[in-house]
């Protein structure tokens, strides 16, 4: 476990981990243009547009506490995603203010940050949520050394705080996946209890400076410059842990299967969460 993530400023190389321990059960990470979905009846959250018979992922308009707003639902056989962040490419600016965040900005249909706001009113009426992310590709060719074929996956129950407590994120030990480890967890080390930094409004743990403007880490849940950035600049091939970044912890399999911890710099991203029953 890293103490002072500055400090760590490589990634070593990939070994053994060409297939994923455990086999994602759906990849929805792509470019596409989603469509505006019209409805009869505006519901609360994806699941229940999903048992009202609709079940094309699509854009949607929801109502939740009183308040309105639009957002994509990613339809699987099983669960139903709204999705908060999606990135395919660099044509959205993601170095915004703290309110932004707070409201969203981009397009659902396409690249776009739901808002923290949103979220936080799914926690305010007792749902209790699980975050999904989904990374796709690796710029860097010398971290993972999947390049276009890199493909990661987690998820993790999830909630956030008010505005007023700076949407302070509450995160577990990732659930299922391969792009963290459950021992060795290092999002949910240096996010979980931390408030949300952007470049206007720095709440991180470092008093000289501000992480979502060093090395271009970006807005997020930053503790000491986090290892974990994925508002970060977008399309870095550095080695280092800067810009748009996930760092994937060494996972301890044994002298025959060792795996090297590694920075990955993605191609493309995706949060979404969903409402656990």
């Amino acid at each position: 476990m890293f103490n002072n993530c500055l400090c760590f400023d490589f990634c070593l190389p990939l070994k053994n981990d060409t297939i994923p321990e455990i086999v994602p059960s759906f990849s929805s990470i792509d470019d596409q243009k989603y469509n505006f979905v019209e409805t009869d009846a505006i519901y609360e959250d994806c699941g229940q547009y999903r048992k009202a018979g609709h079940d094309q992922s699509g854009v949607y308009e929801f109502k939740l506490n009183g308040n309105t707003f639009k957002a994509l639902c990613l339809m699987e056989s099983d669960y139903s995603w709204m999705v908060l962040q999606r990135r395919t490419s660099g044509h959205l600016l993601f170095n915004r203010s703290f309110n932004e965040y707070s409201n969203g900005f981009g397009s659902p249909s396409g690249d776009h940050w739901l808002g923290l706001e949103n979220v936080y009113q799914y926690v305010k009426k007792g749902f209790k949520l699980q975050l999904r992310i989904e990374l796709h590709g690796d710029f860097c060719d010398e971290c993972s050394k999947l390049g276009d074929d890199g493909y990661w996956w987690g998820e993790w129950d999830m909630a956030l705080g008010s505005k007023e407590q700076k949407y302070k994120l509450d995160i577990s030990h990732i659930l299922h996946g391969n792009l963290s480890d459950s021992t060795n967890d290092e999002f949910h080390y240096m996010n979980n209890g931390r408030s949300f930094t952007t470049f206007d409004e720095d709440n991180d743990n470092l008093p000289n400076f501000n992480c979502a403007v060093f090395r271009r880490y970006g807005p997020w849940w930053h503790s000491d410059c986090t290892l974990v950035a994925l508002n970060g600049a977008y399309a870095s091939r550095k080695k280092v842990t800067s810009d748009m970044v996930w760092f994937r912890p060494q996972r301890e399999t044994g002298p025959n299967n060792a795996l090297e911890s590694y920075s990955i710099k993605p191609q493309m991203s995706l949060m979404m969460f969903r409402i656990k029953p």
